[in-house]
């Protein structure tokens, strides 16, 4: 990510095109093997991303946003993240950055559903869809990030 960051802090134009953010951040990676990027960009009342591989960011409730890996999408099914993002509204008055709370909430979710032989998670359906019998979750990487618009 910090060969985005470089592209953005380069960007001459007004506005940012995330596509061509992508494109430079790739072109100027070095390391091998596969990756997952998912960039946004907020301005007044337009949200705008670009994706690859297994990454997404959900708008919940208007004002929440979730950015995460497919550790998290994977293992957390999109109704059960609102509800945990629902339940977590409270942080925003506590001592612990909501963000923060939020975040390490979401993502120990998502590790207890990774960690689960016997949930139908969203990768359950993944495999049962390729002709896969297998439940529980996947253990994967799981990265997240939250903002409140």
């Amino acid at each position: 990510m910090i060969n985005a960051e470089f592209a953005i802090r380069n960007n001459k134009s007004s506005s940012i095109d995330l596509t061509k953010v992508l494109n430079v951040a790739y072109s100027k990676t070095k390391a091998k093997g596969s990756s997952t990027a998912c960039i946004v960009t907020l301005a007044y009342d337009t949200l705008r991303g670009v994706n690859v591989g297994d990454g997404s960011f959900p708008v919940i409730a208007g004002d929440v946003m979730v950015l995460g890996t497919d550790g998290l999408f994977d293992n957390v099914h999109d109704l059960e993240l609102e509800t945990v993002v629902n339940s977590a509204a409270d942080t925003w008055k506590s001592d612990v950055p909501g963000t923060l709370a939020w975040r390490w909430r979401i993502a120990q979710y998502a590790l207890d559903n990774a960690k689960s032989k016997e949930l139908y998670t969203p990768f359950t359906r993944k495999c049962w869809r390729a002709g896969i019998e297998r439940n529980g979750g996947k253990y994967d990487d799981i990265t997240v990030t939250v903002a409140h618009i």
